[in-house]
């Protein structure tokens, strides 16, 4: 009996330890899963924080070290475009050529409908017009112009003022009639090296592009009205309706 009782505690202990360790075993696996969704989730924060920085290195607003050099490049136009005359003059201009050649032709009560060419140094021109009196404060309007790339479309190109790293809004876009008013659809359209998302540019590019078109069209209205609109190398075809 004196065995048993001086073995008893060292059993209790056995025991004891035993029950200790396989606690611990079951708490083990518990640890084991919070520490791989901790870092699941960790990794998913880095994630989208690099997104982000890249997302903003890329548009060029802002140099971020080390990633600016890998994410941004310097936009340019496909190449440089000189202003022309003003729209309403060329308009003028044009109607006046078409009247005395239809005169000389002897078919003066023919269609009031013809085609007049508008070159992109005249919407340049537009364009850096309209930069001017909009009050806006984004824009470099001496840089900006307008390229006319035939069916690939029309190429708008702002770049953005005092910007140390000389980045730009480039627009890709189309242009047509809807119910007898110019209307323009941008098909791509990048900040810098950052391509903006389809409702980005339909909520927001689309409705300032309308915009311009608009105060352009003022210009004529009573004039003459657009029916139809295509884009050549270098011009913008319309069909011109006189009242």
């Amino acid at each position: 009996m004196s065995r048993i009782e001086k073995n008893q505690p060292v059993m209790e202990e056995v025991k004891e330890m035993k029950g200790e360790l396989m606690d611990a075993a079951k708490r083990k696996p518990r640890r084991g899963w919070r520490t791989w969704v901790s870092l699941i989730v960790l990794f998913v924060l880095v994630v989208l924080i690099g997104m982000a920085l890249w997302t903003v290195a890329a548009t060029g607003l802002v140099t971020i070290p080390v990633i600016s050099k890998l994410a941004y490049q310097t936009p340019s136009p496909t190449y440089v475009v000189r202003e022309g005359i003003p729209f309403e003059t060329l308009l003028q201009q044009q109607i006046a050529a078409e009247t005395v050649r239809r005169a000389y032709a002897g078919d003066a009560a023919a269609s009031n409908e013809f085609f007049i060419s508008i070159p992109e140094n005249t919407l340049t021109t537009e364009l850096r017009d309209h930069l001017e009196t909009s009050g806006q404060t984004f824009a470099d309007q001496d840089g900006a112009q307008i390229v006319v790339l035939g069916e690939s479309g029309i190429e708008l190109f702002l770049p953005l003022r005092d910007n140390a790293q000389e980045t730009a809004l480039v627009v890709r876009l189309t242009l047509s009639v809807t119910e007898g008013m110019l209307r323009a659809t941008a098909e791509d359209v990048r900040l810098g090296s950052w391509q903006m998302g389809s409702w980005l540019r339909e909520g927001l590019i689309n409705p300032a592009l309308d915009g311009m078109l608009d105060a352009s069209m003022r210009q004529i209205e009573g004039t003459a009205s657009i029916t139809s609109v295509r884009a050549d190398n270098g011009s913008i075809i319309a069909n011109i309706e006189l009242p």
